[in-house]
């Protein structure tokens, strides 16, 4: 893995404000490499977690509880001979079902760097959730849901800050204050931007769903969301042209952009009730599921450069102009300077 060439606060810190600057910061290429080798990893832990293999080796965590073994120990061991009794044709088909080759090189070279990749990534999913519950019983720990590919979506070391970079345009930056716009981009040329906002639901989804039904079923993993998938990211044909009629960025593009918080309530009311607002006033972790996969899509359907030219955006782009919408909202005062003036008044 390369290491970043420029420390990513001090970018952000000292970055000029507002899109339209000449001098925004630049995302290096190790950058990219690192944040896109983050989100695969992340998607290969929950894809772990949901194999058959991990639901045929959780049979073990009982046998090793009643002889008072590890039970996380015993369901790693399954999973790694299980892995090791593969061929090597086999793990390079589980490398490629995961596209590793895509995202991580080095990962996909060969069957055993295939297996140590797998083998790192099955030991993260296990013990890196939450360090502070790991005496708690893997049964009651539900890793196949939601609320743990959200923490490990949050909680990846070594890369976090790049992670949370990604997590603000994707959970809290809002592009049109429809929490269910999802934001293609394609770099152009001196890294100017081209962007189409797609709705990544049908059409009064959020009127169609009931404000009392749980968001996502704790038993199955089921999401509410999934019945209002709107046909672009059902249908690769329709993505392919969205990506096709991308446009500049308008002048008025962080002027109508919001910031929601997240809800991590089971339910639309109780979400409601929260934030004292409409079903427009926050992001549910049932749609950013939805937001997540719709990431994913784009990037199987249109390749991983749609993933990263959206984080470059994000990194040289959203985070300063929010942040300078922000100060200009809550921080500059009428003694600021006339240089501060005219971009708030802009």
């Amino acid at each position: 893995m390369n290491l970043l060439k420029i420390p990513l606060i001090f970018t952000l810190v000292t970055s000029p404000v507002w899109a339209a600057d000449s001098n925004k910061p630049k995302v290096s290429l190790e950058e990219m490499d690192t944040y896109l080798e983050a989100i695969k990893d992340n998607d290969v832990e929950k894809q772990l977690l949901n194999s058959d293999y991990f639901k045929t080796c959780n049979a073990e965590y009982a046998k090793a509880e009643k002889t008072g073994a590890d039970g996380k120990q015993a369901v790693q061991n399954c999973m790694t001979d299980v892995f090791q009794n593969l061929k090597p044709d086999q793990l390079k088909e589980i490398a490629s079902n995961f596209d590793l080759k895509a995202y991580n090189k080095k990962a996909a070279t060969s069957a055993e760097s295939i297996l140590e990749f797998l083998q790192k990534r099955l030991r993260k999913a296990l013990y890196g959730v939450d360090l502070a519950r790991e005496k708690k019983k893997l049964k009651e720990q539900n890793f196949v849901n939601h609320a743990a590919f959200y923490q490990l979506y949050k909680e990846q070391i070594g890369k976090n800050t790049l992670l949370e970079i990604s997590r603000y345009c994707l959970e809290h930056f809002t592009p049109d204050g429809e929490p269910s716009s999802f934001l293609l981009v394609k770099a152009g040329q001196d890294e100017n931007f081209l962007i189409n906002k797609v709705s990544i639901l049908n059409s009064g989804a959020l009127d169609g769903l009931s404000e009392t039904a749980v968001l996502i079923d704790p038993k199955t993993g089921a999401n509410q969301f999934d019945q209002y998938l709107s046909a672009t990211f059902k249908e690769d044909n329709l993505l392919k042209q969205q990506y096709n009629q991308m446009s500049p960025i308008p002048n008025q593009f962080f002027k109508d952009a919001k910031e929601l918080p997240v809800c991590t309530l089971k339910t639309i009311k109780e979400c409601k009730d929260r934030f004292k607002g409409d079903k427009k006033s926050f992001k549910t972790i049932a749609l950013l599921e939805t937001l997540k996969n719709a990431e994913f899509k784009a990037a199987k359907v249109l390749g991983s450069k749609v993933i990263g030219d959206r984080y470059k955006y994000c990194a040289s782009n959203i985070i300063s102009s929010m942040c300078e919408k922000f100060k200009c909202k809550n921080v500059y005062s009428d003694a600021s300077t006339d240089n501060q003036k005219t971009r708030c008044s802009k």
